[in-house]
């Protein structure tokens, strides 16, 4: 996993669907959620039900055209192939404290 190396060393959940991941995301243990953008929508049925949903939202997904009427609704979007580097970029910008 890209995220495995991460000096901090994060907790890392995966899950092939919503359905898979549902549990946890009611717990409102996540502070961050890559999604595939093909589940996205199976996400925002369940939003509105969950206490606290994720704080960052990264969308994992090769067609921008499809990610961008989903703008406002996420924090960052890696494209495939995903790599070290590129993670690593969202990473350290969605990690700064907000100013």
């Amino acid at each position: 996993m890209l995220l495995a190396d991460r000096p901090e060393r994060p907790e890392v959940m995966v899950a092939t669907s919503v359905l898979a991941a549902e549990i946890a995301l009611r717990a409102g243990e996540m502070d961050w959620l890559f999604i595939r953008i093909t589940v996205f929508p199976d996400y925002q049925k369940l939003v509105p039900e969950l206490e606290q949903p994720p704080r960052k939202m990264v969308f994992l997904s090769g067609r921008d055209e499809i990610s961008r009427k989903f703008t406002e609704l996420i924090d960052a979007h890696l494209k495939y192939p995903y790599t070290v580097g590129e993670l690593g970029k969202v990473w350290e910008r969605l990690s700064k404290p907000s100013s």
